[in-house]
């Protein structure tokens, strides 16, 4: 039996590699080839340049922005998607966020409002990690035992996960790192956070 051979790979220039078999040729665009050829469109473009500029506070109307597009980028127009797409470029080059203005247009969130909206996501992970232990516990021992055992190790980690989120994010130990950052007037490292977790316990 003939032994296969591996194709032969060659590298040009252009940043395309192509695989030659015997009857065939087969094109491999590499990564950088990729982002050479991807082009974003000319509507996601415009409408980033548009929100580069604005400063906090700012407001823009949603008929603003169309004509910026060219169609309706209000909510379930026909070039919504585009401003979606400017907005989170926007976001993870710049971390410029935008409020909705209810059938308005887009207001740029200023810093204090963004510190608000994220200093919320605590309260929140630990509420859907209560409700999810709570969820969790109502399997009983016989559907636990018919899980696989890969099933049981992703139950257990989830259930050990979720209980820590709920356990280090509950308001005792968030007013205890307050306190802290206070004196430190910046964030703790995790080793100093679990060490002010670890106060809290030994003093009860």
């Amino acid at each position: 039996m003939k032994k296969e051979t591996k194709p032969e790979v060659k590298i040009f220039t252009s940043g395309v590699k192509r695989s030659k078999y015997p009857f065939t040729e087969v094109e491999v665009l590499d990564s950088e080839a990729k982002r050479k050829k991807f082009q974003r469109a000319y509507e996601t473009d415009a409408l980033v340049e548009k929100l580069l500029v604005m400063k906090e506070d700012d407001q823009v109307t949603y008929k603003e922005l169309s004509d910026i597009a060219h169609g309706d980028v209000s909510y379930n127009g026909d070039k919504a998607n585009f401003l979606v797409s400017a907005r989170y470029i926007v976001k993870k080059d710049k971390g410029y966020e935008f409020k909705a203005v209810h059938n308005v247009g887009l207001r740029r969130m200023t810093t204090s409002e963004k510190v608000t909206k994220y200093s919320r996501f605590n309260h929140q992970i630990v509420k859907k990690s209560r409700a999810g232990m709570i969820s969790m516990s109502m399997l009983s021992p016989s559907d636990y035992n018919k899980l696989s055992e890969e099933d049981k190790v992703k139950y257990n980690t989830a259930f050990t996960m979720l209980n820590a989120h709920r356990k280090y994010g509950s308001p005792e130990v968030v007013h205890k790192v307050e306190r802290a950052i206070k004196e430190r007037k910046e964030p703790l490292a995790l080793k100093e956070f679990i060490k002010e977790f670890n106060k809290k316990n030994h003093s009860k």
